[in-house]
């Protein structure tokens, strides 16, 4: 099979698993950069080195104390950010909270047409079923 062949459709989902160094992240970063699917957000609450590699990407930080916009309770420069593909990294406080990871989601279906990827699922917080923005 090529990598090219390798679509998501709309409303499809994906799980990417495999051992360290297996080329998990090169596969995400294929999919994430897809030319048919120019939206696309990464949320990445580790902060991880593999990430930072990626091109194409504007990452976005918050910080505590940054400006929170009033619709999504997330940092205006996230919600403002009209670069079609974006990395977000949440402060650790954020990203250890539950109401900001479902404000998160609600703004990605807001978006609409928005592929996201959520580097180490791990990090969600929540009982066994996802948020509603992330249905």
């Amino acid at each position: 099979m090529q990598w090219d062949d390798l679509k998501l459709g709309i409303e499809q989902h994906g799980f990417i698993a495999g051992a360290t160094g297996c080329g998990k992240s090169t596969l995400a970063e294929f999919l994430v950069n897809d030319p048919d699917k120019p939206e696309s957000v990464v949320y990445d609450p580790k902060h991880s080195r593999t990430l930072s590699n990626w091109r194409n990407q504007a990452y976005v930080y918050s910080e505590t104390g940054d400006p929170i916009d009033e619709r999504f309770g997330l940092p205006e420069h996230l919600v403002d950010c009209e670069y079609p593909r974006i990395v977000y990294r949440p402060d650790f406080d954020e990203a250890e909270d539950e109401e900001a990871q479902e404000n998160f989601f609600r703004w990605i279906y807001w978006r609409q047409w928005t592929r996201v990827y959520v580097d180490e699922c791990s990090a969600l917080l929540g009982d066994s079923r996802p948020n509603k923005g992330l249905k």
